[in-house]
């Protein structure tokens, strides 16, 4: 009697093991989806605030920056071993996302934007005034059967000619 019990505890101690292994593989498998899924939207985060970098050089860039209208920017990229990946991001918000259209820039009409300290504003005659521009942008970013979307709402500072 004493040698069949033998026999029934180390069944039940593969059996207590397996479950256990079973339980360590499941909490891996949820941790690597975690650690990708938070990967993925970071990458629209930052992809959001290149798109705001992207407006900040555009607005800098031009001699007036009301000329500057909206952005629409498209990538798709295919790395060895990782699959495709694709990035967009739009001025917008994501509503506008899901509807493929981007919305222009325009002044912030919240308040004024405060003056610039200690600096001249304009030169021969041509008075520049200090505003703020509402951006919102828009990114959504795609890494194998993962995606995520960020928003950002920002204000961009600059000057603007004022029309007498």
């Amino acid at each position: 009697m004493e040698r069949g019990s033998i026999l029934v505890l180390g069944i039940i101690s593969v059996l207590i093991l397996s479950i256990m292994a079973i339980a360590g593989l499941t909490v891996t498998d949820m941790e690597i989806r975690t650690t990708g899924n938070y990967h993925v939207s970071k990458m629209a985060f930052y992809k959001a605030v290149e798109g705001v970098e992207k407006v900040k050089m555009e607005i800098a860039e031009k001699v007036m920056a009301s000329l500057v209208t909206s952005i629409n920017y498209t990538r798709n990229d295919t790395k060895e071993g990782d699959g495709a990946v694709f990035t967009e991001y739009i001025t917008g918000t994501l509503n506008l996302f899901e509807d493929y259209s981007s919305q222009n820039i325009k002044q912030f009409e919240g308040f004024d934007a405060p003056p610039f300290k200690g600096l001249s504003l304009g030169h021969d005659n041509v008075p520049l005034s200090p505003v703020i521009w509402y951006v919102p942008v828009t990114a959504m970013y795609q890494s194998g059967r993962s995606r995520a979307y960020a928003e950002i709402q920002s204000g961009i500072y600059s000057t603007l000619e004022v029309k007498n």
